[in-house]
């Protein structure tokens, strides 16, 4: 019996969900696998200005 091609799955025209790594923890966001990310202890954070300094200003203590 011939396989219909075109029916197949096919690894590089099929679109491929991207792997979650984790929750950023500036912006509450998922963290892909082939997003640039800082991991920090158990942390991850982007490689964002913003998300880098939304998570400081929750750990840090103001005084």
């Amino acid at each position: 019996m011939i396989e219909n091609t075109m029916l197949l799955p096919h690894k590089y025209l099929d679109p491929v969900e991207p792997i979650v790594v984790g929750k950023c923890e500036g912006c509450s966001d998922n963290v892909h696998e082939n997003d640039e990310h800082l991991e920090i202890d158990d942390v991850l954070l982007h490689d964002d200005t913003t998300c880098i300094a939304n998570h400081i200003r929750e750990v840090a203590v103001r005084r």
